[in-house]
């Protein structure tokens, strides 16, 4: 694995998916930090580095589709698209 893009993907998903206050997730829980991809996925150089680390761990592995549920499969799979 690109070691250089994993590094710089843990940077933006510190800097900007990662939250320490509390909150009340959908279960009902409450929790003291909270990761939420999604803005870092919608930046370019986010979206650029996911697809990028994506398309390299999907092509050592034999996968015949990706998908996943609609909000959050539709900016992965855009981003593996865009790197191949």
């Amino acid at each position: 694995m690109n070691l250089e893009l994993r590094r710089e993907l843990i940077d933006i998903l510190v800097r900007e998916a990662y939250f320490e206050r509390p909150v009340t997730l959908s279960s009902g829980n409450v929790s003291d930090y909270y990761l939420d991809c999604r803005p870092a996925m919608f930046l370019p150089r986010g979206m650029f580095v996911v697809g990028e680390l994506m398309l390299e761990s999907v092509s050592a592995a034999v996968v015949a589709q990706i998908g996943g549920m609609s909000v959050a499969a539709i900016p992965v799979i855009s981003a593996i698209i865009a790197a191949g």
